[in-house]
């Protein structure tokens, strides 16, 4: 359970320091010094960032829609065991809107984050329809949904999802028969391959009757849902010994197409599958628009509501269907997004931050420890007893839920909650806002991370989400390279700049790998020394030139050393005047060769003598 970001953050920019120093030698003493210390002072890291994802809004109970009759009543026979956590908890807002657009036949874009609940969205008009055939003895082989993923994982995430569902069907409704399969580069040919392979893929376990694992079962009976990505489809079409899915008497029922992740549809990839979804309609409707239900969905795809149009004509263009955004008219609204709860509740009591590292620790003593030892400690740190007593009866036992009921009382969790609820914060922010003080002590930022780790464990029951539905972001960025300026003393920066503050230049630097060679890289441009600040996309043509300087060593001390005479015979010696940057191999080009140190030799070398 424990995570100390701060010191894993340390640890992480302590590591990336000795990798930097220990890969990048510099022979010369003085700008190796120069190098560890810009390192050490220079900022790698951001973070850690705590986001927290607050709980979706609420919607109707799936019974509901079954009561409603917007969902056939057999669907109870099986549905809550395979979506077990919809037995007793509502829908979300989001959900409970998708299903019923859905059901009354609307295209949709499903916009809701990552663990929103987009599958079941489509997932269960899918069944209910499915269910629906049967009940009017119309469920004949042949696709109704085609599940569409820009990528073999997501399809296999899918799969998983289906095997489980099919399960609990053929336990509990043995007389339904759906159908399933992945149609991908990777599909076996025959059914006992098929077979094998999937014993291979998942040890210990059996397929389940509804799975189709061959291209030679889907052929001859086409699945119910049938789950492929758009490369794979374009074959499928244009294969005659495909054609069992989109022509004869098992493909007359095409009902849904579910693009995933939507918004990489852009731009030529956009204009690709719009050609696609045209091609596949042409095969399988008899109407090029209103025969297929569309279904998009995406995590990324709408920020705010004033996008909404946008997408809609997005989701218009990409499928070739009408869908609809009028903010005025619900029954015109075919763009869904998640909603979140907002935090409106109010505290009845503030612990002292010794409380939290105290709960932590006896946690991980004992996660299941006593609820009398739990209770015992927050009643001392003076948490009202009639809070905990109450907490204690509801918990049965469970302390994960014990620390839950109490903690959603407590002012410092509900604003932390408040805190993040417009994103991501700088911990170090959320915990000056905290503790009130804008230079918190060491201890004090141990204290809330203490309670951070406590609000991420703590949940009322398996199924639901903890109290702080919470994880830690850290971002580290490399230097953009080592550059020098020599003038009027040395310095060592890592990120890309032509000149100092001063306005002296600045030079890029390289160094041999095996010995330490300091090199400056660049081009003469007009005259002068530069380093490359092009686009990125502009060829770079990069010169080397040895810095030369004299080395005084021992003569037992182990270390290659260049020889002047050796190094010239390979190259060009040039002068370079480090106060503007003019180099030249004949005469100065420039009127600062008369200050002192204003000078330094370069040999020019080709670059396969740089390691």
């Amino acid at each position: 359970m424990t995570i100390d970001p701060i010191k894993v953050t340390e640890s992480i920019r302590q590591s990336y320091i000795r990798y930097l120093t220990s890969t990048f030698r510099l022979r010369n003493n003085d700008l190796r010094k120069l190098f560890r210390e810009e390192v050490e002072r220079f900022w790698f890291t951001n973070g850690p960032i705590l986001e927290a994802t607050p709980p979706f809004k609420k919607g109707c109970y799936l019974k509901d829609l079954i009561q409603e009759r917007a969902l056939v009543k057999n669907l109870e026979k099986f549905i809550y065991d395979a979506l077990s956590y919809l037995r007793n908890n509502p829908l979300y807002l989001h959900q409970e809107k998708a299903l019923r657009k859905i059901l009354k036949g609307r295209n949709v874009v499903i916009a809701s984050g990552t663990g929103s609940g987009k599958t079941e969205c489509f997932l269960i008009p899918i069944l209910n329809h499915l269910l629906k055939e049967y009940e009017e003895g119309r469920l004949t082989p042949g696709v109704r949904a085609l599940l569409l993923y820009p990528m073999n994982a997501l399809a296999n995430d899918q799969l998983r999802r289906l095997r489980e569902i099919a399960k609990v069907i053929e336990q509990k409704m043995p007389e339904f028969k759906i159908t399933f399969g992945r149609y991908v580069g990777d599909t076996p040919e025959t059914k006992k391959q098929g077979e094998e392979k999937f014993r291979l893929m998942n040890p210990g376990e059996e397929p389940v009757e509804s799975e189709l694992l061959s291209r030679e079962e889907m052929r001859n009976n086409p699945p119910h849902i049938l789950i492929t990505n758009y490369a794979m489809l374009e074959y499928l079409l244009l294969r005659p010994k495909d054609t069992p899915f989109f022509d004869g008497k098992y493909a007359k029922n095409w009902k849904y197409l579910i693009l995933d992740e939507a918004h990489i549809y852009s731009g030529a990839t956009g204009i690709e599958m719009a050609m696609l979804i045209r091609r596949l309609k042409d095969r399988v409707c008899k109407n090029m628009m209103g025969d297929l239900q569309c279904i998009a969905t995406s995590a990324t795809l709408v920020r705010e509501e004033e996008d909404f149009s946008k997408v809609a004509e997005f989701a218009k263009n990409l499928f070739g269907e009408k869908f609809e955004w009028d903010p005025r008219d619900n029954n015109r609204q075919d763009i869904i997004k998640s909603e979140r709860v907002k935090t409106t509740e109010r505290g009845s009591f503030t612990p002292r931050l010794e409380l939290y590292p105290k709960l932590e620790k006896m946690i991980q003593e004992s996660p299941s420890s006593l609820i009398n030892g739990l209770f015992d400690l927050c009643k001392e740190e003076g948490i009202p007893e009639d809070i905990l007593k109450d907490a204690r009866d509801g918990c049965a036992n469970n302390t994960k839920r014990f620390l839950y009921e109490i903690f959603t009382k407590d002012e410092r969790v509900i604003n932390l909650k408040a805190l993040l609820e417009d994103g991501a914060k700088n911990i170090q922010e959320c915990i000056k806002q905290l503790v009130r003080n804008d230079n918190p002590s060491d201890r004090e930022y141990r204290q809330v991370i203490s309670l951070i780790n406590i609000l991420v464990w703590a949940r009322p029951d398996s199924e639901f989400l903890p109290l702080l539905p919470a994880r830690y972001h850290l971002f580290v960025r490399a230097p953009e390279g080592v550059f020098v300026s020599f003038y009027p003393e040395p310095k060592i920066f890592l990120e890309r700049r032509e000149l100092t503050e001063d306005k002296y230049p600045v030079f890029e630097l390289a160094s041999c790998r095996r010995c330490g060679q300091e090199y400056l890289v660049g081009d003469v441009k007009d005259g002068k020394l530069k380093h490359s600040f092009a686009e990125i996309d502009t060829p770079r043509k990069n010169r080397y030139f040895m810095l030369w300087e004299e080395i005084e060593t021992k003569e037992d001390e182990d270390q290659e050393v260049a020889v002047p005479e050796e190094i010239a015979e390979k190259g060009k010696i040039w002068k370079l005047c480090v106060k503007c940057g003019a180099i030249w191999d004949d005469k100065p080009t420039c009127a600062c060769t008369k200050e002192r140190n204003s000078v330094k030799t370069l040999i020019e070398i080709i670059p396969k003598d740089t390691v």
